[in-house]
Formats: C-alpha cells, structure tokens, sequence
C-alpha cells in the first residue's frame, strides 16, 4: 500500500477554517456594536439623570434656607443655574410654589435628552427629556 500525503487537504482545510471565523466574527460584531452603543447612551443618560436631581434638590435647598418666599424663589434659580453651569449642562430651571399646603419652594430641571453616540439603534430608545422636581419647605 503506497504511503500518501495529507498535508495539501490539511492547508485547504485550514484556509476554510479562517474563512468561516471571518464570517463568524462579523455575523456577532453587529449586535456587539449595538449593545455597546446602547450600554454607553444609557449610561450617559443615567448620569444626567442623577445630574439633574442632584441640581434641583440643591436649589430647593439653597431656596429653603431663606425666610420668605419672596427671596426664596430668586436665590433657589440662582442656586440651580450655578450648579447647571458647574456641571456644563444647559438646561431650563424653573422655581414653582409647591402643592398644599403653601411655605415652600419647588424647583424643576428639565433636560432634553440626546444621544452621546450619535448611533442609537431605536429611534425612541432614550426618553425626550430627563427632568426632576424637588420640593423642600421654608426653615423657620
């Protein structure tokens, strides 16, 4: 029986090997690449999110250290737009009065929201706008 050499259907094997791998990683990049990007914007959007509470319960808070309404409401907007400025967001402040019963101050932040990515892959994957309402009463 003659000896025969395998070593040429070994290399053919081989170069079909690499191929299909090819194929492979480019068939589980995509959904990698997606739930990367996702991972990232709503990481994004979860440290705005806290940004943005964090800011309006500073404000209400610098607000409700005054002793009237009347100077409360200025000092809690300017309170809220220095952290905003601080945290390099640019966002609308609004100071309110709070429900019943009345002696407080509310402040409201609202964000909107974006992509950080510039690649979400849902439209609607984010929310419109990331806001937060504190209220805290006046110190006597």
């Amino acid at each position: 029986m003659p000896f025969t050499s395998r070593r040429g259907s070994t290399r053919r094997a081989g170069r079909r090997q690499r191929g299909a791998a090819a194929v492979e990683f480019a068939m589980v990049l995509v959904p990698l690449l997606l739930i990367l990007f996702g991972m990232i914007d709503w990481g994004y959007y979860l440290y705005l999110r806290a940004v943005v509470t964090n800011v309006a319960k500073a404000g209400a808070r610098a607000g409700s250290l005054n002793p009237t309404i009347a100077i409360a409401r200025p000092a809690a907007r300017s309170a809220a737009r220095a952290y905003l400025t601080d945290a390099g967001i640019t966002a609308t402040a609004q100071v309110t009065n709070p429900p019943p019963p009345p002696g407080g101050v509310c402040v409201q932040i609202v964000l909107p929201t974006r992509s950080i990515t510039g690649f979400t892959p849902f439209p609607n994957m984010l929310p419109a706008n990331t806001s937060a309402l504190a209220c805290m009463r006046l110190e006597p």
